[in-house]
Parts: structure tokens; C-alpha cells; sequence
């Protein structure tokens, strides 16, 4: 790709980047949201197109004007929010499109692609369950599906945008084997990543984006994560160090003042984990962290303390004011914030503006209306606040939230939890999908907010994130909560075995 600029309005998404992908190579794309490395491999793959430069395949220059042209080069993209259809199998949506012609579809023999699809699945270490229907199956295993429907059609570079965002830490291992298997093969591949441990331990080569421009390239035996982190944001970034000197000692007498206490809490329903008799305590000036494996229950918990989900037995305790009955709308109005899992689906509406978006939950608030009529003047300007405080990469609060790129969508989510101070904090997952600068300036917002007296639980699937931060750690596994370590008590090997199902003294039952 020669001198590629491209231009949203206001925006200069790219201005003159020009980046070379060798056979076989596995190039790291990073930078920080917004940089414009997606845009960048969205004009590679026929999704917008370029206001200026060249793009060269194979030593000729090539007008990809759509992803069927990219496709027809062997080029394919894996995008951050998977493109599937649910109610259809796994088969069935890596043949869909693939097939020659009408005729082709309606004779199709399944046994004959499911053959073909075997061998590549055994090739590259993708187990998939072939006739389960995808919307049933797990994140990491919708990957793994994106990535074989590529593969499928013969793939010889495949560009893989933000992959493992969604993953558990156990399905980010086994997709990095797998791209490794793929360069073996001579398949090229794009990583574009904020995971500083995915780029040492994966990528040939660094390139790095700063707003929109290309700051350098790393080769692989120059990279270190500090010369990474430092290209990507443009100064230092010690997590560790930085957070260390913030935490300060909680307040005499916190331990007593608890803020919010759940009481044999027990769920049901037909999809998804249930909570079993779940019993925790949360202390004013806490951050609670919850660990587990994705899919224990750590969701439903949260959704359920939030209101979303009601219990079949137990209760939930604020300030002493029992709230197990209360709606979504009297726990916001009682000091609940919530910063759930999906951004996209639970976290924002993509068709609204940024503004509108910022006060979703607060649009009943007297500070953003009268007499049932918003007050867009003190909207816009709560967003514009946000905008800035947050870094979010928008040419103004009016821009559509569906046109930011996922990193800034998850700061308008966390900007909108933390609008109107809170009382109790649910923050899930609050840094996935971010830069190490903005992962820093989130979690220091967060232990900020734990000194001045708000409690907060936090689940992240991080663990050396949640350790660093959290006063305590309650571990989940199939729905219960197996044990509860505080700051002194805290191990990763055994925090780790109790993700397994392994309580101190034997296996979970």
C-alpha cells in the first residue's frame, strides 16, 4: 500500500501511509484507537476507498473497489464484530457465497464441503462443532469460524482486526497457534492488536500508526514491549507503577461501611449459566474484582445486580434498602452505573449521536430535560466534555456512535457510567478492546473513584489487570462463586486453579 490518505469530514483518518506485507509474513498492526489502522485495512479490503494512493498485489497495481475484488486477490478480513448469520450452522456460513452458482446452491452435497472443511480444520488446529448453529457457540469459537471461511476460499493474506478482543485467555492461545500454523503454510497475515504480549510473541514485523500517520516499523528482533508502547502512544506507560502510587490506604472504619450485600442470589432460565446461591459483600471505597473463565457467570451476576435480570430466590441489599424488586430505572436512580460486556449490542445504540448516546439511562434526569422535552444545549455540551476528558477520536458529539471505531465506542460507554458520579460501579470488562494509554487512564479513573468512596465491581478476564487493582477477588466457575481472596491472599497460580473449578482443598463440585 503506496501513500494511502483517506479523509471522514473533519477527520484525516489517514494521511499518507504507506505499508508493505511480505509472503508469509505476520505484520502487527498497532496504534491507538483511532490511529486508523482498521480504516487502513478496510480500503486494503474494498470496504472504502482511498482518497489518494496505490495499493500493488503480487507486483501490479490494483483497483480494489469492493471485498469481492479483494476476495477474487485471496485477500480476506476478519472483522472485530463477527459478520455470521446466527440461525444458520457453522457449515452452512463458511460454504455461504462460496458456491458457484444457483444451480450449485440448490444440489448442494454438504458431505463434499464438509470434507474440505474437515482437512482445514485438522491442518490448522480449528476444532469447530460443524453442525451447531452459531448462535449458540462461544466468541472464540465464532473466530475460529471467520477465520476457516477465509481459509476456505484459499486465503493468501488474511487481515484479522482486533481477534482476540472477545476471547477467554485459553482461546487467545490457541488462535495465536493457529496464525502461527498459517504462516508455516506461506498464508500472510495482518494483526492488528492492542496486546503488547500478542505482538512480541506472534509478529515478524511492527507497524505503527499515530493519528492517522505512520510513526515507524519494528523489525522483529528490535521489538520490546516499552519501544512498542512508546511508539504507539508517544511517552512511557509503567501500568503497574503508575496505579501503585495512586492506591492509597482505605479510610478507618471503610471495612465496616458495607455499601451493597447480596444474599443467596439463584437465577433460572432456558439459555445461559444460572447463579447458584450467590452470597458477596461490598464494602464503601472497594473495588471488587470478579475473576472466571468467560461464561461462568460473571454476565449473568452483573445483570442481575444491575436489574436486567430478576432472581428467582434471594435478595439484594443497597444502603440497607432492600432493592431485589426494583426495575433498572430506580437502581440509575438509586447511584447503579453499569459498563456492560457487548458495547455494541448492551452498551450503545450505533445509529444515535455521541450526544444522545452519553445519556442514555440519564435521559429522565432533570439535568437533560423539562416538562419531558431534552436539553440538547446541555447535552452536546456533557459530550464534548466527554470527548476531551476521554481522548475519543470524533470529529464533533453529533457524529453517528456506529461510525467510531470500537476502541472509542467502549470510552463513550465508560464516559456515560462515569457522567454522574456513581454510588456503586459495575464495570465489565471496562479497558477491553483500548490502547495501553487509554487502558490507564480508565483504570486510574477507576481507583480514583475507590479513594474517594465509591464502590466498584469489576470483572475483568485480565487477571494481572483485575490483581493490580482490586482490594478483593471473588473467583466464579459454572455459575457459583468458589472463593473470595483478599489483596495479602492474592496468587495467580491459585487464583488460576480456582478458574478451573479447583477450590483450596479439592475440586468444585
Amino acid at each position: 500500500m503506496k501513500e494511502i490518505s483517506k479523509r471522514f469530514g473533519e477527520v484525516q483518518a489517514l494521511d499518507n501511509v504507506s505499508m508493505k506485507i511480505g509472503s508469509g509474513e505476520i505484520v502487527g498492526l498497532v496504534g491507538e484507537n483511532g490511529a486508523g489502522k482498521t480504516t487502513l485495512m478496510n480500503i486494503l479490503y474494498g470496504l472504502y476507498k482511498a482518497d489518494k494512493g496505490r495499493i500493488i498485489v503480487n507486483g501490479r497495481e490494483t483497483n480494489i473497489q469492493s471485498p469481492k475484488d479483494a476476495i477474487s486477490h485471496k485477500i480476506f478480513m476478519v472483522h472485530q464484530h463477527f459478520k455470521l448469520i446466527g440461525n444458520f450452522t457453522s457449515l452452512e456460513n463458511i460454504i455461504l457465497g462460496s458456491t458457484s452458482g444457483r444451480e450449485d446452491f440448490k444440489r448442494m452435497n454438504l458431505q463434499v464441503y464438509r470434507k474440505r472443511i474437515e482437512e482445514l480444520m485438522r491442518e490448522h488446529k480449528l476444532e469447530i462443532p460443524l453442525d451447531e448453529k452459531v448462535k449458540n457457540l462461544s466468541a472464540g469459537t465464532q473466530q475460529r469460524i471467520e477465520i476457516l471461511k477465509a481459509l476456505y476460499r484459499m486465503a493468501e493474506l488474511l487481515i484479522l482486526d482486533e481477534p482476540t478482543t472477545n476471547l477467554t485467555p485459553q482461546e487467545t492461545d490457541e488462535l495465536l497457534r493457529s496464525v502461527l500454523e498459517m504462516k508455516k503454510r506461506g498464508i500472510s497475515v495482518v494483526l492488528i492488536t492492542h496486546k503488547i504480549r500478542e505482538i512480541v510473541e506472534t509478529v515478524d514485523r511492527v507497524v505503527v500508526l499515530r493519528k492517522g500517520k505512520l510513526v515507524g516499523e519494528v523489525p522483529k528482533n528490535e521489538i520490546t514491549p516499552e519501544k512498542v508502547v512508546e511508539m504507539m502512544v508517544g511517552r512511557k506507560v509503567d501500568l503497574e507503577s503508575e496505579l501503585s502510587n495512586i492506591i492509597v490506604p482505605r479510610a478507618p472504619g471503610a471495612e465496616e461501611a458495607e455499601i451493597l450485600r447480596i444474599e443467596g442470589i439463584s437465577t433460572t432460565g432456558d439459555e445461559g449459566i444460572k447463579l447458584k446461591d450467590i452470597s458477596l459483600a461490598v464494602r464503601r471505597g472497594e473495588i471488587f474484582g470478579i475473576a472466571g473463565v468467560s461464561g461462568n457467570g460473571q454476565k449473568e451476576l452483573c445483570e442481575t445486580i444491575m436489574g436486567i435480570h430478576r432472581p428467582i430466590k434471594g435478595r439484594i441489599i443497597y444502603n440497607g434498602k432492600d432493592l431485589s424488586e426494583a426495575d433498572v430505572k430506580e437502581r440509575i436512580k438509586q447511584g447503579f452505573r453499569f459498563i456492560p460486556e457487548d458495547r455494541m449490542i448492551d452498551g450503545s445504540l450505533p445509529t444515535m449521536t455521541l450526544s444522545e448516546n452519553i445519556i442514555l439511562g440519564f435521559q429522565n434526569f432533570e439535568q437533560f430535560q423539562r416538562h419531558g422535552f431534552l436539553l440538547y444545549e446541555k447535552i452536546n455540551e456533557s459530550a464534548r466534555k466527554a470527548i476531551a476528558e476521554y481522548e475519543i477520536r470524533a470529529p464533533n458529539e453529533k457524529i453517528r456512535v456506529g461510525k467510531l471505531s470500537g476502541g472509542n465506542i467502549q470510552k463513550v460507554v465508560v464516559a456515560r457510567a462515569l457522567l454522574l458520579e456513581p454510588g456503586l460501579l459495575i464495570a465489565y470488562n471496562p479497558t477491553r478492546g483500548l490502547d495501553i494509554g487509554a487502558t490507564e487512564k480508565i483504570l486510574r479513573q477507576i481507583v480514583e473513584l475507590r479513594n474517594s468512596g465509591v464502590s466498584i465491581i469489576m470483572v475483568s478476564e485480565d487477571l494481572d489487570e483485575l490483581m493490580l487493582v482490586s482490594d478483593k477477588i471473588a473467583v466464579m466457575y459454572k455459575g457459583e462463586i468458589i472463593g473470595i481472596l483478599s489483596k495479602e491472599s492474592f496468587d495467580k497460580s491459585k487464583i488460576g486453579l480456582m478458574m478451573a473449578g479447583i477450590r483450596e482443598g479439592g475440586i468444585g463440585k
